[in-house]
């Protein structure tokens, strides 16, 4: 599955200001709210479940037909009712969960450079209980760091992607990095110094080369993390930091290869400059305060298929919430959004939250009826974006 579509949208966000506390249930005809103990903002309630503050009023929620969006969506092209028979069901592993290698891409946010000098590490979420900032006083269950000789390695071995500079490109061919080809006869500049790569008999701008990861001996049927910072970590000038939870390797899952023993999974990777960029672009003009972090992703179905007009609650929340429009070229916030929820891209993210626990659901309206699409018990890491996909088929971490 590629994330790059997820996350060049952050790039646009502008803000969508919601100052202000107090539970307010005025004009609230969709969701039963009979508790009032969390201090919501305008235009929130507290939710069924009394986790989170959702918007007062729900819509129809829809799995999001294929066409103008070609990942993550439902071929059949009808807008249909979202499957959920995957929530409240336990997850059953064969009796001896077997480890697997967790391998994939790089799959750099936006215009990024190439992901060199990047460190992925892999964590038992266990092991990080009440942790807010990861470093080195836990240890992980694996890791890599991945430099310039690696991807020069996977460009050669012809296993690395190109990413199209034209988004022109991007939309003709619905793909945003595909492994380039080998029949240009040698007329594209597509070493690592170069700029252009060949696909399908052309030659095309490149933005850049995205590499592979391999760490073996990661467990299946267990909540993990994925952790990804430049080498240097906190301190690494080129690299931010991004948490990737609801990790969750599922021997039942296609991307489970028993003959070869891999998991297939891209990893998402931040530069430090769109770290500052991004809330400086909502409104934050000094950035993400210290010690705080934001959480961005998408609403699923239990087949993995983005969900259309749901609305996404949290708790704690902050002044700087957004859903998107639903071109996946040029996504950007739309600030009349709050009362539809999310758009065909499904995708939500907040900034400026405070470090610690945080509740995440999706609720929305099937056939009428206020429903709960998904819920996780995550956490905001300090000076760092958690990526949080809700549902997406996995089981509930508490």
């Amino acid at each position: 599955m590629q994330n790059q579509a997820r996350w060049m949208v952050l790039l646009a966000i502008v803000g969508l200001p919601l100052a202000g506390c107090g539970d307010d249930d005025s004009g609230n005809n969709n969701v039963n709210n009979n508790n009032q103990a969390l201090q919501c903002l305008p235009n929130f309630v507290t939710s069924d479940s009394e986790n989170t503050c959702v918007y007062q009023d729900l819509s129809e929620v829809t799995r999001t037909a294929c066409g103008d969006i070609w990942e993550d969506c439902d071929a059949s092209a009808v807008a249909a009712p979202p499957n959920l028979d995957c929530l409240g069901q336990a997850d059953t592993p064969p009796a001896n969960p077997p480890t697997v290698t967790l391998q994939g891409y790089l799959d750099v946010f936006s215009s990024g450079p190439e992901p060199t000098g990047v460190r992925v590490q892999v964590f038992d979420l266990a092991d990080l209980e009440g942790v807010t900032r990861i470093d080195d006083s836990v240890s992980p269950l694996g890791e890599v760091t991945i430099t310039e000789q690696d991807l020069s390695d996977d460009i050669a071995a012809g296993v690395a992607r190109a990413c199209f500079s034209e988004k022109n490109d991007v939309g003709l061919y619905q793909v945003e990095c595909p492994v380039p080809t080998a029949d240009c006869n040698g007329l594209c500049n597509d070493s690592l110094t170069g700029t252009d790569f060949c696909y399908q008999g052309q030659c095309f701008d490149r933005l850049r080369y995205e590499g592979r990861y391999a760490i073996p001996g990661i467990p299946t049927h267990r909540p993990l993390l994925i952790f990804t910072t430049g080498a240097n970590g906190y301190d690494d000038t080129t690299w931010g930091i991004m948490a990737q939870v609801n990790v969750y390797l599922r021997t039942t899952d296609p991307d489970y290869d028993a003959q070869n023993g891999t998991y297939e999974l891209d990893v998402n990777i931040l530069s430090r400059q769109d770290w500052i960029k991004i809330p400086q672009t909502m409104g934050l003009s000094g950035g993400i305060s210290a010690g705080f972090g934001a959480i961005a992703g998408e609403v699923h179905d239990c087949d993995g298929i983005r969900l259309t007009g749901a609305q996404v609650g949290l708790y704690p929340q902050s002044n700087y919430f957004a859903y998107f429009n639903g071109n996946p070229l040029d996504s950007v916030p739309v600030t009349l959004r709050l009362a539809q929820g999310t758009n065909s891209l499904g995708l939500y993210a907040e900034f400026e939250l405070p470090s610690g626990p945080i509740d995440v659901e999706a609720w929305g309206l099937v056939d009428g009826t206020p429903t709960l699409l998904g819920q996780h018990h995550s956490v905001i890491f300090q000076d760092a974006v958690t990526v949080l996909s809700i549902n997406d088929g996995k089981p509930v971490v508490e």
